[in-house]
């Protein structure tokens, strides 16, 4: 074989190297059924569909999800050390942080505690460790994540447009156990959550009504309120409440503002028609509109009331936008790309609430720097 041929077939192998990677990395989850619940892999990506009570819920989820949740409940030295929580926790230290999340349980909604049960039972994992997973992460201080919404007067395509990176510190696995999970609830709206296995609430996702959200850490404000009140329901089952009850921005905005908030942080969050970021404490809620029908947003308060320090170099490559007359997809996805966070950035995705479509990439980061695959959620959220 001349040397030619043989650089040839190297870059052939190189360039199909990602997708190999991506296909072995899907392979932790098996593709199967359990009543209404569904597993499959869609273009590499894990899609669970699940449907019905909050019990039956998380049923379907606790036993398709089971090797990834417990493979995810066995890493917790791994999650402790990256928590800052110490190199090698004594066992009885760690059921005593996750007795001490229980503390939280009253302030959950009462069908994501259902939820949460019947998943820790079917996984077969301490219910106490898996509460105490939903928390840890809004506990954290982990400023990161970008945002940016285009709406329709400003997309080339006439709909509103919701791109989003997720940054977070991979822990030496994380990155490995992104999923789609579809909900249809009985008797509110269905959404998709672009999550991790055993996550109740909604750090990102979209409803059947366009309604889409993603939060954003925050850690300081101007009112000087505590950045955590401890009698609040944790904001991303906040945030899920408004995906399953709410069809509006402005509906979401009520919603949110009748709600007891763990933390503060951006609420980036959009219709079919406009986008917003609501700014929020566990006292205050601020509205921030689009500015020229573009809405970027990273990890700092901008409204007079909250702002402190609005620096931001991901917020600049954001608002560079607004250079363009009109934005594409692929506008939106360079921008993202820009702004990622190398290997923090685990998850990049745009939403399209007007077709229920979602354009995401998964796996090793940057996720931002790899083609985003197509998503077509319109039929499996009606549940057609």
């Amino acid at each position: 074989m001349n040397f030619s041929r043989r650089i040839s077939l190297l870059l052939a192998a190189l360039l199909t190297l990602p997708q190999a990677l991506l296909a072995a990395e899907a392979s932790r989850f098996t593709p199967s059924a359990y009543t209404a619940g569904k597993l499959e892999i869609v273009e590499g990506i894990p899609l669970v569909t699940v449907s019905g009570t909050p019990q039956e819920m998380g049923e379907q989820l606790g036993t398709l999800l089971k090797r990834p949740v417990g493979q995810l409940m066995e890493k917790q030295d791994d999650f402790a050390r990256g928590f800052g929580l110490g190199a090698n926790l004594h066992s009885a230290l760690k059921s005593g942080l996750a007795r001490s999340s229980r503390l939280l349980w009253p302030s959950f909604p009462e069908s994501h505690r259902r939820e949460l049960q019947a998943t820790a039972k079917a996984a077969g994992v301490d219910v106490d460790v898996l509460t105490l997973g939903n928390v840890m992460y809004e506990l954290s201080r982990f400023p990161a994540c970008s945002t940016l919404a285009v709406e329709p007067a400003r997309s080339t395509t006439g709909d509103l447009l919701f791109g989003r990176n997720l940054d977070f510190p991979t822990f030496g696995f994380l990155d490995k156990y992104s999923v789609v999970i579809v909900y249809r609830p009985q008797g509110k709206h269905a959404f998709v959550s672009v999550t991790f296995p055993g996550f109740v609430g909604v750090a990102s996702g979209m409803n059947d009504a366009g309604l889409c959200v993603a939060q954003l850490e925050v850690n300081s404000s101007a009112e000087g309120s505590s950045r955590v009140n401890f009698s609040g329901t944790p904001v991303a089952m906040c945030f899920r409440r408004l995906l399953e009850e709410c069809s509006t921005l402005d509906e979401a905005e009520k919603l949110l503002r009748e709600q007891k908030r763990l933390i503060m942080c951006n609420l980036a969050i959009c219709d079919r028609q406009q986008a917003a970021v609501l700014e929020i404490t566990p006292k205050t809620v601020v509205r921030r509109p689009a500015d020229h029908g573009l809405c970027p947003c990273t990890n700092h308060f901008r409204t007079e009331k909250l702002a402190v320090g609005t620096a931001c170099s991901r917020y600049g490559r954001l608002f560079a936008g607004q250079q363009l007359d009109q934005l594409a997809q692929t506008d939106v996805a360079r921008l993202l790309d820009a702004a990622n966070q190398g290997d923090r950035t685990l998850q990049t995705m745009i939403f399209e609430p007007a077709k229920l479509r979602l354009h995401l990439s998964l796996g090793p980061p940057p996720s931002s720097s790899r083609p985003l695959k197509r998503l077509n959620l319109a039929e499996v959220l009606h549940g057609d």
